[in-house]
């Protein structure tokens, strides 16, 4: 199961259930979370739904630096999704969770 799937099958709770599950410290509680709420997560999908919701630590490349400093210009806006981290383009409705900016 990928990402989109898996905050598709929350149902109603899932802004709720995402920001818990953001908390979540390994991919063991994110399945045991999963579960709970009635969501079928093996092992497998737990750990890459997981590893999807982390930062990754590192150095940018140039290219990337260029852009967060204003140096590109190519790049379209983006905003952070307060309940799912996902990068959207209009700051209206994340295409990912369904969050709505007010």
């Amino acid at each position: 199961m990928d990402i989109k799937s898996f905050i598709e099958s929350l149902g109603e709770k899932k802004e709720e259930l995402i920001k818990k599950a953001m908390q979540c410290k390994n991919e063991g509680e994110l399945q045991a979370l999963a579960n709970e709420h009635g969501v079928a997560l093996d092992e497998e999908s737990a750990a890459e739904i997981f590893a999807s919701m982390q930062l990754k630590p590192g150095k940018l490349s140039d290219d990337e630096l260029d852009t967060v400093a204003g140096g590109s210009g190519s790049e379209k806006p983006s905003y952070l999704c307060p309940s799912c981290g996902n990068r959207c383009v209009w700051q209206t409705i994340c295409h990912l969770c369904g969050y709505k900016w007010k």
